[in-house]
């Protein structure tokens, strides 16, 4: 639930910004920001992702776009959290281990030692019930983490690698670019475009 708490409020936050400056704004740069977060949301569901798009592009005004991203961010956070109360009591733990700490160096073996679950079973158990492999998602969350952090600071990609935790920057560009498509810099000239 807490990071439900977060994204409304950053959303409220993101309008509050937007509606301050909008007549100097470009409101096809709203409309992208918005869309970055529904692809997020979306979890690689193409039909869901096109309907999303499809609702923020009819909408004509702040007020109506904002509503548009409540009604996403609203079914979005009840199905995580049906999927997350479907897991076992460990995965749980873990996950929500990962978002509190992704920061931290973490593993299947060190997190085996910290649940005190053997690490080759804990693996095989998070590929079953969360679909991907243990490493696949704290990638994924972590490089989710940059591209926010990418969209709404000027902070140089050796910081954000660094609080995204990751302290090899090959390691952190390769893992981007296989995530986005893009390296993080490329990824912050698109979303500024």
């Amino acid at each position: 639930m807490q990071e439900k708490e977060k994204t409304l409020t950053w959303l409220d936050n993101f309008f509050i910004e937007w509606e301050s400056h909008l007549y100097d704004s470009d409101p096809h740069q709203v409309i992208r920001v918005l869309s970055e977060v529904a692809l997020m949301m979306s979890e690689s569901d193409p039909e869901q992702l096109l309907t999303a798009i499809r609702r923020l592009d009819g909408a004509a005004t702040p007020c109506e776009l904002k509503q548009t991203m409540l009604e996403l961010i609203h079914p979005f956070f009840d199905r995580k959290q049906h999927d997350d109360n479907s897991k076992s009591p460990i995965i749980q733990k873990i996950i929500s281990h990962v978002t509190e700490h992704f920061k931290e160096g973490m593993s299947l073996k060190t997190l085996g030692a910290k649940f005190h679950i053997n690490a080759v079973y804990l693996g095989q158990l998070f590929q079953k019930e969360a679909g991907v492999h243990f490493t696949d998602y704290l990638n994924q969350y972590r490089v989710n983490h940059a591209k926010e952090v990418l969209m709404t600071t000027k902070q140089p990609v050796t910081a954000i690698a660094e609080e995204s935790g990751y302290t090899d920057m090959a390691y952190f560009y390769r893992q981007f670019k296989k995530y986005t498509g893009y390296t993080p810099n490329g990824f912050r000239k698109k979303a500024k475009v």
